[in-house]
């Protein structure tokens, strides 16, 4: 006998039943009485993997052992893997500031993949052209009287298109989307 009254909780298969029973307007407890139910059930659930910290564990281990880590990275497990490796053999060529300013805010492992055959000095110099450019446009924009909450004039309106632009390709560079 099924208890159709207690809720069931998250990750058990009776909370995948129950939302899917939602998700596809069956009404609450069918799958347990309906065959024809149950078979459309089966035909597109999927059990949960079991994780028992086995690779996930051997390649913090392996990291740890050479002294990286895949902390802040984004990706696919494939890409995070490379870039972990690539990552810290460039953090490792430049200051400390800016060792620490590319690990706290690149975490785009695709940017490490991307710029694996430039050296460290070359895309801390790539990231400081496109900076100083967008730096350059903000302070014009400061000196022409911008206010944010005033009209612009046609100059500042231009001026704040091309900050965007350059702010743009500041961030596009950083994700690893432009070289």
């Amino acid at each position: 006998m099924i208890n159709r009254d207690i809720e069931p909780q998250p990750g058990t298969l009776a909370f995948a039943i129950r939302e899917w029973e939602d998700d596809n307007g069956w009404e609450h407890g069918t799958i347990a009485d309906d065959p024809e139910a149950r078979r459309e059930f089966l035909k597109t659930w999927k059990p949960p993997r079991e994780s028992n910290g086995g690779d996930g564990a051997k390649t913090r281990a392996r990291n740890a052992a050479k002294g990286v880590s895949q902390k802040n990275l984004t990706g696919s497990t494939k890409q995070k893997r490379w870039a972990t490796d690539l990552r810290a053999e460039k953090l490792k060529a430049m200051s400390e500031a800016d060792a620490k300013m590319f690990y706290d805010y690149v975490g785009a492992a695709k940017f490490w993949i991307e710029n694996r055959h430039r050296s460290a000095a070359e895309i801390v110099e790539r990231l400081g052209v496109l900076t100083k450019k967008r730096d350059a446009i903000a302070q014009q924009l400061r000196d022409s009287g911008f206010d944010p909450n005033a009209n612009l004039t046609p100059a500042q309106a231009d001026l704040v298109d091309s900050y965007n632009a350059a702010n743009n390709r500041v961030s596009r560079f950083l994700a690893g989307e432009i070289l």
